[in-house]
């Protein structure tokens, strides 16, 4: 391969240092160390290898450490390799695997076309340009590049993973399923060869809910460059999307697994936890009560004032109407003054976005009444001329909390007679509603 080629990559592992880094943080620096290259394994006749005609020692670590999401341990073990391989276009290979887990299949096959105009009787990096058309939708492409690849003993795992692959993708069968599930369930694949099988089997037509859910769930179990707050979400959400096994969700995102993982660094599993707690306050008493103040409580917490999100996600699904009168409910007492205002009222009247904030994060009621209106709609009806953002602003953390201005306050704000709520809050209030 070009040197021109060859530096550019140094540079651009270098750049990424400490994105890497960061990325790998969350990995056991003590699982990293005991990554080894998977030996070929005997399948249904074959003797499968991964990358068989790329046989440099380091850059076949340097290929497993990323399958395993070691990203740093990988970027120490290539940028070694090549200060003293600087043309090496096996080496290239790897970097197309980086770009592929780091910026997507197309920047991946980019690299790869590069590499083939150069070195066309690249059998592996043929493969993993296969693999880039399949992640596309293009079979026909995938299959092309596929049977230009030389059978060969050991055979490659990856040519026979794409075949296996596009089977079922486009003829699913009980058989493919078997296939997929074994290879899903040996521990001696590569990291990334059982990830594909989990996908491929995940993406099966045909199959049933059970049947689903044993490939997410296995897929818990593989330990590879696919973040592991991704897999919880979905099994996460299966559980609570078929047959509203809340329960079953909130003990997933509860587990130890889950919390050795940081699956909760992810918003969207935040939101599924919180989903299940209210929905667990909801068997207590039909809306937030001293019983079920812990759950709600919980749930707040985890929402972080993003209970839009989640009354965006339930719209249109069984649970919205149980869910209906919790995220959008306070959980703390609210006095009221002479005028009837509570403090929250105050603050949003005051535009004192601080207190409007710290009072939210308390509890207070995002949709109480303030001056015979919603909290939001106090805000759209109040023509003081008041800086346009502290406005903007207020309608955003009441919107984060659960607020919602009724019909007759939006038709109002959609009045330019009525001053510019039309022009700084009716854009955002239409797109969150």
């Amino acid at each position: 391969m070009r040197s021109a080629l060859s530096i550019a990559f140094a540079i651009l592992l270098l750049g990424s240092g400490a994105t890497i880094q960061a990325a790998s943080a969350a990995r056991s620096p003590d699982r990293c160390a005991t990554v080894a290259v998977s030996a070929p394994q005997k399948f249904h006749g074959k003797l499968l290898e991964e990358i068989p005609d790329i046989r440099e020692p380091e850059l076949r670590l340097a290929n497993q450490l990323l399958s395993s999401g070691c990203f740093d341990q990988a970027f120490g073990t290539l940028t070694a390799y090549l200060e003293r391989h600087p043309e090496d276009p096996h080496a290239m290979y790897v970097r197309a695997r980086w770009n592929w887990i780091h910026e997507g299949s197309e920047m991946a096959a980019l690299d790869l076309q590069e590499l083939l105009a150069a070195h066309p009787e690249f059998a592996s990096a043929k493969v993993l340009m296969a693999g880039t058309r399949f992640a596309a939708d293009d079979y026909p492409g995938a299959r092309q590049l596929l049977d230009q690849v030389p059978e060969s003993s050991p055979e490659d795992l990856w040519l026979f993973l794409y075949r296996l692959k596009i089977k079922a993708a486009e003829h699913p069968s009980d058989a493919v399923r078997a296939q997929l599930l074994e290879i899903l369930r040996n521990e001696a694949f590569p990291p990334n060869a059982r990830e594909s099988a989990a996908h491929s089997g995940i993406e099966m037509r045909g199959q049933r809910d059970d049947q689903l859910e044993e490939f997410l769930r296995l897929r818990l179990e593989v330990k590879s460059s696919v973040p592991s707050g991704c897999k919880f979400s979905m099994l996460a959400q299966h559980l609570s999307e078929k047959g509203g096994r809340y329960e079953q969700a909130r003990e997933l995102l509860e587990s130890q697994a889950a919390r050795e993982s940081q699956c909760l660094r992810e918003p969207f599993n935040r939101m599924l936890l919180a989903q299940a707690y209210l929905m667990a306050a909801a068997r207590v008493a039909p809306a937030p009560t001293a019983a079920n103040a812990e759950l709600v409580g919980k749930a707040r917490k985890l929402l972080e004032g993003q209970s839009l999100a989640l009354r965006k996600y339930v719209r249109g699904k069984p649970q919205a109407a149980t869910l209906r009168p919790f995220p959008n409910a306070n959980t703390i007492a609210e006095p009221v003054d002479e005028q009837g205002r509570t403090e929250l009222c105050r603050a949003v009247r005051a535009r004192t976005l601080s207190e409007v904030s710290l009072l939210l994060q308390k509890g207070a009621n995002p949709n109480g009444s303030c001056d015979h209106h919603t909290m939001i709609g106090q805000v759209i009806y109040d023509d003081t001329p008041d800086p346009q953002q502290q406005r903007f602003w207020t309608v955003t953390f009441l919107v984060g909390y659960g607020g919602e201005p009724t019909a007759d306050e939006m038709d109002h704000c959609r009045q330019r007679k009525y001053g510019n709520c039309s022009e700084v809050l009716l854009p955002y209030l239409e797109e969150q509603m």
